[in-house]
């Protein structure tokens, strides 16, 4: 075994106690290193949840809107179609009442009301002849218009 005098002893003593500074130093960069890196990642994920609930309030604030504003068009058509309805049940009254009804079929159909009509008698005369040996007939029809009796 070989002796260590006092001087090889300190700097050995020295030298060791500079590696754990050294290696204390070195664990504390790391360790400060990486609480950086957590933090930057601890604020990026605040960041984006932030981001994500801000998108999502605005997105729920259009989607109100939009249905906000389909229901007011909505409300606008409803209001076309119930005067719609009206004015159709309208012309349904006036063409369901008799005198609606008559104005319709003397305006539209060419109506000639009763009292103000010419009537008339047809009368048809149908003449049959058998031809001979076979079996058809000739069938002859005259119409004949008249004034009616009384008229």
């Amino acid at each position: 075994m070989r002796k260590l005098d006092f001087d090889e002893f300190d700097k050995l003593y020295n030298e060791d106690i500079e590696a754990r500074h050294r290696w204390k130093k070195e664990k504390l960069a790391k360790q400060k290193q990486r609480q950086r890196i957590q933090g930057y990642l601890l604020y990026g994920i605040i960041t984006l949840l932030a981001f994500a609930v801000v998108a999502n309030i605005i997105n729920g604030y259009v989607h109100m809107n939009r249905i906000k504003y389909g229901n007011a068009s909505l409300q606008a058509e409803i209001e076309t179609l119930h005067t719609e309805i009206e004015a159709l049940e309208k012309q349904i009254e006036e063409k369901t009442n008799a005198m609606g009804i008559r104005e319709y079929a003397q305006k539209e159909l060419g109506m000639i009301p009763a009292d103000q009509a010419e009537r008339r008698q047809v009368q048809v005369i149908r003449t049959f002849t058998l031809k001979r040996n076979t079996q058809s007939a000739i069938v002859m029809e005259e119409h004949e218009s008249f004034p009616a009796q009384g008229q």
